[in-house]
């Protein structure tokens, strides 16, 4: 754009202008691509494998043009203070465009490279297991099986295949009890909707109980209430309830997503008003960071979500570095402090399909 409005003899802060108000336009197409175009009625028919180019392309042409401002940016000085040279230096035309060809292919071959990872990757997955004190009084016939499951993000990525895929493993598990840590919705109530039949027949086996994670607000989060209330879903919004597992006491709390500073410490208040201590304490709270207002109180273990595990990871060992690191100080697996235990999963889903070295997970607590 820059180049033709150049050749008409359109000044340089005109063509800067008009550039900067062709991103801003273009953002909303941009944003809804990343977002799974779950807005767009036409977008929710398009091929998963289509949407997912899409989604890798927009980040990849974002990206591309920061790296790229900021590497002017970064040069910019050293050009004010060239010596200019009397006679230009003759351009070769011919290596420019030799070389512009191959570049103006890597995008879309990333792209293409990413999206057939995704799909080669849709059934890998991990089942982590977690072993957990003895309560008092467990009987000798096994131990209390407790299955969590986080950021299923339904919508483009996982619709209702993807889920029955996965309860199917759950169910093999055999748990006595599964738990939803948040962002169990993308941004559409519509995809919760469609998978109420599998919740519904998930919770007539065993209580599944519930906490709300950020994307869960985006659409309606009483509507989303609602819905899994039909489906026979406990969703614990700051508050507790009390489960009799194979004879085990267990208390379960569950906190709604803080997003503002200060909720997190009256969500918790309201949580834990009238704790009984009878058994085990488990807290659902979607966001790991909730771990650092819970020293005190009568917390054993602490399910949380939120991060993706970083979603792109180094290698697949458990404290790899990832693109989550610098922003979140627990970022996937067991963390412990004193006698509290936190444990984040990576997440089964997410609203940006590329994973890598971070496959999706199912968390089992051996109690």
């Amino acid at each position: 754009l820059q180049r033709t409005l150049a050749a008409h003899g359109i000044r340089p802060w005109a063509r800067r202008l008009a550039v900067g108000a062709v991103a801003v336009l273009s953002l909303p197409l941009a944003l809804t691509a990343v977002l799974g175009l779950e807005g767009l009625a036409a977008g929710r028919n398009l091929p998963e494998s289509l949407i997912t180019f899409l989604q890798v392309w927009h980040i990849l042409v974002v990206a591309g043009g920061l790296v790229a401002g900021l590497a002017r940016a970064a040069g910019a000085p050293a050009r004010w203070f060239r010596p200019r040279a009397a006679t230009p230096a003759p351009v070769d035309t011919g290596r420019r465009s030799l070389l512009a060809g191959p570049l103006l292919l890597v995008p879309p071959a990333l792209a293409a490279y990413a999206t057939g990872h995704v799909q080669a990757s849709r059934e890998d997955f991990d089942i982590r297991t977690l072993r957990l004190p003895r309560p008092a009084g467990l009987p000798d016939g096994g131990p209390v099986r407790l299955v969590q499951l986080s950021d299923l993000h339904l919508g483009s990525f996982f619709g209702p295949g993807r889920l029955e895929f996965f309860l199917s493993h759950v169910y093999e598990l055999q748990p006595d009890a599964v738990l939803l840590t948040g962002d169990i919705v993308n941004n559409d109530n519509r995809f919760l909707a469609e998978t109420l039949p599998q919740w519904r027949a998930l919770a007539q086996r065993v209580p599944v109980l519930a906490c709300l994670g950020n994307h869960d607000y985006i659409d309606d989060v009483e509507e989303f209430s609602a819905l899994l209330g039909r489906a026979g879903v406990e969703l614990l919004r700051n508050r507790r309830t009390e489960l009799i597992l194979r004879g085990v006491p267990l208390e379960v709390g569950g906190t709604e997503y803080a997003f503002r500073r200060g909720q997190t410490a009256e969500f918790l208040r309201k949580t834990y008003e009238g704790f009984t201590g009878r058994g085990t304490s488990i807290l659902l709270a979607h966001n790991p960071i909730t771990f650092d207002a819970v020293s005190g109180l009568p917390v054993d273990l602490m399910a949380s979500g939120h991060t993706h595990g970083g979603q792109i990871v180094l290698t697949r060992e458990e404290r790899s570095p990832s693109i989550a690191d610098p922003f979140i100080p627990y970022t996937r697996g067991l963390y412990r402090r004193e006698n509290q235990s936190l444990y984040v999963n990576v997440g089964l889903g997410s609203w940006f399909a590329l994973r890598i070295n971070c496959a999706p997970e199912i968390t089992v607590y051996q109690l």
